[in-house]
């Protein structure tokens, strides 16, 4: 059981979600359910391989791309099930599920999750795995963001909040609170960052939201559930990452810089020395073991990494808590490996015709801008399920990608060169 098969379902907050619960409206830029968008994310764990671990993903990684990563960075393998047409939409897990050949490997390794689901559960029972994991119950608590809250008010930390089970309840948390505060985020007890979270700014919004909830109501929902709390204003956002581990306790494997644009993640990088020294001359590595001591006592034991932030020149210990990996753990176990400072990001755009990885990967190389053990720097295109897809020409896709630089100088050149390459070749026109 040396070796590890690594498996991702990145959309684990929607799969953990109460259905019956009222909804957040949602301004959908893309015009419609876009699954390109998810699969985009579809092989980010292979950051986390190590030699003879295997990384399944719903499509086959390209060829190319795999030679580059096993040539450079780390001879890791992929796995990806074959689909049936009926089987399209399905969660990775349901597929693995009725897999014969994924079955007898899942038993010969260690299964490392990116987030725990229901469907990880189900595909264990059907395949009659042993699983160590903790239970469903104790991942769908410590996921809500109303455990986060709580811990909030027990530990007396700061934008503690008040969750909401009813109209009534919603419409005096909400008058009360713009009144104290003058603007109010609603976050959705299991919505992930960027979606199922809302800023409120006027008693004329507020009002607006709760037509919102009273139709929903109306229809059927069986009640809104969600977290009221003051908006603070933000200098920086960071990350705690740390495992939880049965035997050796709490580790704390680092802290990354998290950049975002309103509510939205937009990459990670590491924490310059003085930010550092901020957060840890403060009471935080000893808040960051009090929430941590928390959730071991639940049960809780693997990834967790716990967002932040610096607020006005103070540290805000505990913005929400996510078990399980995360895009910062990605980034750091990257920048560990390489030796070398790294940043992960995305670009998103329309996607050219007639492209793919190998052509990609020959033309980075070219440029000299590819990272290699040779150059000892370079951008490291990720997750390239949407780069060769026939269904993804002229669709809008996701490009995650990690510049691997220790000089500035040299991020910015890099950085430049690259995204000129994905609004010229990969994708077709402006990526933003």
């Amino acid at each position: 059981m040396g070796s590890k098969v690594y498996i991702s379902e990145f959309d684990s907050e929607a799969r953990l979600r109460n259905k019956e619960s009222c909804t957040l409206p949602v301004i959908d830029i893309y015009g419609g359910a876009n699954r390109l968008l998810m699969r985009g994310i579809d092989g980010l764990t292979l950051t986390m391989a190590e030699e003879g671990d295997i990384v399944v993903t719903a499509e086959k990684l390209p060829d190319a791309y795999l030679a580059y990563w096993q040539s450079e960075i780390c001879r890791a393998e992929n796995y990806s099930p074959e689909r049936k047409d009926a089987e399209i939409g399905l969660s990775i897990y349901e597929i693995l599920a009725h897999d014969e050949k994924a079955g007898k490997m899942l038993r010969e390794r260690s299964i490392v999750n990116y987030a725990l689901v229901p469907g990880y559960y189900e595909m264990c029972r059907s395949l009659g795995i042993e699983s160590d994991e903790p239970e469903l119950e104790t991942v769908t608590l410590l996921n809500g963001k109303s455990y986060s809250n709580e811990l909030k008010e027990r530990l007396g930390l700061p934008a503690a909040g008040i969750r909401i089970r009813s109209l009534d309840e919603y419409r005096k948390a909400v008058s009360r609170l713009l009144a104290e505060h003058g603007r109010v985020l609603i976050k959705d007890v299991m919505g992930v960052s960027g979606r199922g979270m809302l800023l409120i700014d006027s008693s004329g919004m507020a009002e607006r939201l709760a037509d919102h909830f009273k139709k929903q109501l109306d229809g059927g929902a069986k009640e809104p559930d969600f977290i009221l709390e003051p908006m603070l204003e933000k200098d920086m956002d960071f990350s705690c990452l740390l495992r939880i581990d049965k035997s050796s306790g709490i580790i704390t494997d680092g802290y990354q810089k998290n950049r975002s644009k309103g509510f939205s993640y937009l990459g990670t990088e590491p924490l310059s020395a003085e930010e550092l020294g901020i957060i840890l001359d403060s009471e935080y590595p000893k808040t960051v073991m009090q929430i941590a001591d928390d959730m071991a006592g639940r049960g809780y034991h693997g990834f967790a990494c716990i967002d932040s932030m610096i607020s006005e020149g103070q540290v805000v210990p505990l913005i929400e808590i996510n078990p399980r990996m995360s895009l910062s753990r990605f980034n750091l176990v990257m920048q560990e490996r390489l030796g070398i400072k790294c940043r992960l990001s995305y670009a998103e755009g329309r996607r050219a015709e007639d492209i793919s990885a190998e052509k990609i990967l020959e033309m980075l190389d070219d440029e000299g801008i590819l990272y290699t053990t040779e150059r000892g720097k370079g951008v490291i295109p990720l997750a390239p399920g949407t780069w060769d897809a026939p269904d993804a020409a002229g669709k809008r896709v996701r490009i995650y990608y990690l510049i691997a630089a220790g000089r500035q100088e040299d991020y910015e050149e890099i950085l430049a060169s690259w995204l000129a390459h994905c609004s010229g070749s990969i994708c077709a026109g402006r990526i933003t």
